[in-house]
C-alpha cells in the first residue's frame, strides 16, 4: 500500500480504496489424472475496500479487508477440470443411478456478473455471505464462510450445483437409462430437484486448490425424502 506514513498510522486507521484490475492465474492442476500447467481464472475485477493496516492488539503490520466486488461477464474461473478429475471414484455411487457427473467442467466462463461479499484476514478469502456464479451449463452457489487462500493452496467451499436446462436433459436421460423403474426414478428426481424443479446437488470441495478433494454431499437429499418429497414414489420402486 503506497503513500502511507508508518510513524503516524494507529491500530484502528483505515483506508479506503478501489478496485479495478484484470488478473490472470496459472498454476498446476490434475487434468484427466495427469497434474499439468494451465490457467485457472483469467478475470475482470472492479470494487472497493476498506482495508485496515495493522492488527488492533499486536499493533503488527497484518493488513486485512472488506471488500466489494464483482466479477465480470465473460471472466473465466476454472473450466480446465471436470468433476470427474476432482471426485474420481466418489462419483460411483451417483453413477449407480445413472447420474453421470464426471464429463462436467468446473467452472468456466462467467454468463452474467457475480458481485461479492468478502473478507481477507492473513492470506485467506472468506465470504461471509456466499455469492453465485453462473456458468454455460449450470449455476453455483458458495455457502456462508466458504474460503480460500491462494498462497497457501488450499480452501473449503460448500457449493450448491443447480442444472442448466442442457445438463439437466442429459442427467435425465441417464437416470431413465439406469433401469431404476419410473417410480423410483422420479422419487429420486423429486429428492434431487430444488423448488424451480432444478437437479441440484451439494459439493464439499475441500485441500488444495491446484488438486481439490470433491465428494458429493447427500445430506439435502436425504433430508427431501424425510419430508416426503419423492419418498412415495421411491417406495412405489421398492415394492414393485
Amino acid at each position: 500500500i503506497s503513500g502511507l506514513d508508518m510513524d503516524t498510522l494507529k491500530p484502528g486507521d483505515e483506508l479506503d480504496t478501489s478496485i479495478k484490475a484484470h488478473v490472470a492465474v496459472t498454476g498446476m492442476t490434475r487434468i484427466q489424472g495427469v497434474k499439468r500447467k494451465a490457467e485457472i481464472a483469467l478475470l475482470d475485477l472492479t470494487g472497493e475496500g476498506r482495508i485496515t493496516p495493522l492488527h488492533p492488539q499486536t499493533r503488527e503490520w497484518k493488513p486485512s479487508a472488506l471488500l466489494t466486488l464483482t466479477l465480470a461477464k465473460g471472466s473465466i474461473l476454472g473450466g480446465q477440470q471436470t468433476i470427474g478429475d476432482a471426485a474420481g471414484k466418489d462419483l460411483r455411487k451417483l453413477e449407480e443411478f445413472g447420474i453421470d457427473l464426471a464429463p462436467v467442467p468446473i467452472g468456466g466462463p462467467l454468463q452474467q456478473d457475480a458481485p461479492i461479499q468478502a473478507r481477507w484476514v492473513n492470506g485467506a478469502l472468506i465470504l461471509p455471505q456466499g455469492c453465485l456464479f453462473v456458468f454455460p451449463d449450470y449455476e453455483v452457489a458458495l455457502a456462508p464462510k466458504s474460503w480460500l487462500d491462494t498462497g497457501r493452496d488450499t480452501h473449503e467451499l460448500d457449493i450448491r450445483l443447480s442444472c442448466g436446462p442442457e445438463l439437466q436433459e442429459r442427467l435425465h436421460t441417464g437416470i431413465a437409462g439406469a433401469r431404476l423403474g419410473r417410480d423410483f426414478a422420479r422419487g429420486l428426481i423429486a429428492a434431487l430437484s430444488d423448488k424451480r424443479g432444478r437437479l441440484t446437488f451439494d459439493i464439499k470441495s475441500r485441500g488444495s486448490l491446484s488438486d481439490p478433494k470433491v465428494t458429493p454431499d447427500t445430506d439435502r437429499a436425504l433430508k427431501n425424502l424425510m419430508s416426503g418429497q419423492g419418498l412415495g414414489d421411491l417406495l412405489k420402486g421398492f415394492l414393485k
